[in-house]
């Protein structure tokens, strides 16, 4: 872990990263259950995530500065927009830490707007979506958050200063876009054959991005073995 986080770039130098929005005292004022007017957008709230999962809303939030402004020091500070109307990751912020599965992230291509429950990844120009949420859904990165960044919340203070192999990798971006294909067949499957069928792709596209994001970030066949073991051997659920 020291390796890697020395000799690759940082999160941050790839990718700009932001908490949700902070509703605090004010999510009576903030939320609603329709939309009031244009400011009011599909609010994505920390549970709305799963892995390579479709955002799942609940609700609608308002963004509009001058409301939080006129609320003085109720209101709280509001990230910079683009960070929602923008195609990006989303990391859940809070995770158990009895879990062995410490990162839950997924793309938003639906420009949806997020409670500060979940990370904002926004990509930088020249960056692959698919490469980062790769990278950041790996084996490789969930043991980097057991062992490096172990807190209860995937905070972005700690994602930026975690290392990515690469911000453009076409590889990587094609097993990305399949894994992603399967999830979007698996979500409007019924029958439960076909379901069993994709739950089985799945797995198998998940097991061939690990293994090159090992390889990516150099990990020997015998370093890979030992993470996999202490993976393996460390209580709790997945």
């Amino acid at each position: 872990m020291d390796r890697i986080c020395s000799k690759f770039k940082r999160l941050e130098e790839v990718c700009d990263l932001s908490v949700g929005i902070n509703t605090g005292s004010m999510k009576l004022e903030m939320m609603a259950d329709r939309r009031i007017d244009s400011c009011y957008h599909p609010c994505v709230p920390g549970s709305g995530i799963s892995r390579y999962g479709r955002c799942v809303t609940d609700g609608w939030i308002i963004y509009d500065p001058a409301v939080i402004k006129a609320a003085g020091s109720k209101g709280r500070a509001l990230p910079p927009e683009r960070f929602f109307r923008s195609d990006k990751i989303l990391v859940v912020r809070t995770r158990n830490t009895a879990l062995k599965r410490r990162i839950i992230a997924t793309v938003d291509l639906d420009k949806c707007y997020n409670l500060n429950r979940l990370s904002n990844v926004l990509p930088k120009t020249g960056t692959d979506i698919n490469t980062i949420i790769g990278i950041i859904n790996s084996d490789l990165w969930n043991y980097l958050f057991l062992t490096r960044f172990f807190n209860y919340e995937i905070k972005p203070v700690y994602l930026k200063e975690a290392p990515v192999a690469a911000n453009f990798d076409d590889q990587l971006s094609a097993l990305v876009a399949q894994r992603l294909t399967y999830e979007d067949a698996l979500r409007a499957a019924t029958l439960p054959t076909r379901k069993a069928a994709l739950k089985t792709l799945i797995a198998s596209s998940e097991a061939l991005i690990d293994d090159y994001v090992y390889a990516l970030f150099g990990i020997s066949v015998v370093e890979k073995a030992m993470i996999k073991a202490r993976l393996a051997a460390l209580p709790g659920k997945w």
